[in-house]
């Protein structure tokens, strides 16, 4: 999946931030669709532009002069993105874009023009193809939400469902953990440090073994922030067939107020765990 062809070198230079120079400022997954679109859907295109200027990119593609000069300071990055790349790999970390075998299909169907152009990754990329329920909730979960989560890894994995989440503290730990301790899949969707993740040696191992899968759209070494946290989010649910939320913080919560809206989106069915029983017990 590392075997950079110029098409591939083109793509982690314009969507990534691999090798990015200091005022280069990479596209979106939205804005580079809608670039692809204009000129046809050609990615081949761009692989024989590394290095060009911009008058030769805007004549070559036809587009406005802002985006040759962006594309042109995007592209003189060529140098130091074998090494990149290189260096990731020695970590067994992959770069998988929308061109290559092992995208998630349903991230192009589900999402559409937002579906991430690159994502970087460890472990058995064929997970992310399988059928799988997304667990989702707060990092601050009650004895409740923590028996439920539990439960629900679990139960994912005797359905022999992928169980889909992000990897946080709290819900998400939680679920991927009871699912791999009854021998099921689990891919995590990160909201952190990929590089810093694949580090455990408790990682490493679950990696090797085929049932985990870690994958993320933003730099491999990004640290968490809200928002690569709530960017993230739709991942999760579009990777999945179903999707359950836990529970939430409901005003500060990546899963708060709108996060059936942002499943349903998606075109998954998404259900919450009702709170009455546990304010009950708490006489809140």
């Amino acid at each position: 999946m590392n075997d950079l062809t110029s098409e591939k070198r083109a793509l982690l230079l314009l969507c990534t931030r691999l090798a990015l120079p200091t005022d280069g400022k990479p596209y979106t997954a939205k804005e580079f669709s809608t670039l692809v679109d204009s000129i046809g859907g050609d990615l081949h295109r761009f692989g024989k532009l590394i290095n060009a200027s911009a008058d030769a990119i805007k004549s070559a593609l036809n587009v406005p002069v802002e985006d040759a000069s962006r594309m042109q300071v995007l592209l003189s990055g060529e140098r130091l993105i074998d090494g990149e790349v290189e260096r990731l790999g020695s970590s067994k970390i992959w770069a998988l874009t929308r061109e290559d075998e092992g995208y998630p299909q349903r991230y192009i169907d589900r999402l559409g023009k937002t579906a991430p152009w690159v994502l970087f990754g460890a472990g058995d990329v064929s997970i992310l193809s399988r059928r799988g329920m997304a667990v989702v909730g707060s990092r601050n979960v009650d004895y409740h939400g923590s028996e439920f989560s539990r439960f629900l890894g679990a139960a994912a994995a005797k359905c022999d469902l992928v169980l889909c989440s992000g990897a946080a503290r709290g819900v998400d730990q939680l679920s991927m953990r009871a699912a791999i301790e009854q021998r099921g899949k689990v891919s995590g969707v990160l909201a952190d440090s990929l590089e810093k993740t694949v580090r455990s040696t408790d990682t490493q191992g679950l990696l090797e073994d085929g049932r985990l899968v870690l994958i993320t759209p933003f730099s491999p070494n990004a640290p968490f922030s809200v928002g690569t946290a709530m960017g993230r989010n739709k991942l999760i649910y579009a990777l999945a067939d179903y999707g359950v939320v836990v529970q939430s913080d409901v005003e500060t919560g990546g899963h708060g107020p709108g996060r059936r809206k942002r499943c349903v989106r998606t075109g998954r069915p998404c259900s919450s765990r009702s709170m009455r029983s546990s304010r009950r017990a708490t006489g809140s």
